[in-house]
């Protein structure tokens, strides 16, 4: 049997190698039981080696890695649903979406009421397939190169579209949200996309949860001062919702 430091060891490269881990996950990689686990967390978390978040360990490397939406659904599920449930509130009979990739706004589509009459655009195979069906929809999927992480469409025949497109709200997460208020994905080619979008639209709603919070991307998409409406989770800690309240996106909090 390895002795708790070294299981330790091993807990923190599968961590930094994959960026996560979950409780269950790592409990079967070592043969213990799930409260070890957490146990061990707790004292690496205490020593600055990692982060824990909901049933999570998330490596302290604040670097966003691109990941693909099926694994990103996994992490942080409950407080996703609660966010997406709260946003779909504040959709509108006959609004034209533009809904972007990702695993919270995924999230935020299983939500979407099924009686509301609304046009969407989205580049996201999923969330096309996922909508397509609704008869109150009328859904617009972007034409272009597949992306594999995202199994989203960019490219120019996308650009094309956004170049005639306007007067939309757009519905985006984020990788990460510094605390200088700098909303960030993991790919350059990925806010450049999204920067076009944010010039078709005339509302932005964020959905992004509460372990997005300090950490950052190699792109860059825009400042909360830009965004109309940010939704995220009440782990927000009391000062982060204060430096978070100084700029002009409004804060909802599920």
């Amino acid at each position: 049997m390895i002795s708790a430091n070294q299981r330790r060891d091993i807990i923190l490269a599968r961590v930094n190698k994959s960026g996560y881990m979950q409780v269950n996950e790592l409990a079967a990689l070592l043969d213990v039981t799930t409260a070890t686990i957490r146990a061990d967390l707790s004292i690496m978390e205490r020593d600055g080696l990692l982060r824990r978040v909901h049933g999570s360990a998330m490596s302290k490397n604040n670097l966003a890695v691109e990941r693909s939406t099926s694994d990103k659904s996994l992490i942080m599920s409950d407080q996703k649903r609660r966010i997406a449930t709260l946003a779909v509130q504040h959709i509108k009979e006959d609004e034209v979406l533009f809904i972007a990739a990702g695993s919270t706004v995924a999230a935020f589509c299983e939500q979407l009421p099924a009686d509301k009459h609304l046009t969407i655009f989205t580049p996201s195979i999923q969330i096309a397939a996922m909508l397509s069906p609704n008869p109150n929809y009328t859904v617009h999927l972007l034409g272009g190169v597949v992306h594999h992480q995202s199994q989203s469409v960019r490219g120019e025949y996308s650009s094309e579209v956004l170049d005639t497109l306007r007067g939309v709200t757009l519905v985006f997460g984020a990788d990460g949200i510094g605390k200088d208020g700098y909303v960030m994905c993991s790919t350059v080619e990925e806010a450049l996309f999204t920067k076009k979008v944010i010039r078709c639209a005339n509302r932005l709603i964020l959905l992004s949860d509460s372990s997005k919070l300090g950490r950052c991307g190699a792109g860059c998409i825009c400042s909360l001062d830009n965004v109309d409406l940010f939704v995220s989770d009440t782990g927000l800690s009391k000062p982060d919702r204060k430096i978070l309240s100084a700029f002009k996106a409004e804060l909802l909090l599920a």
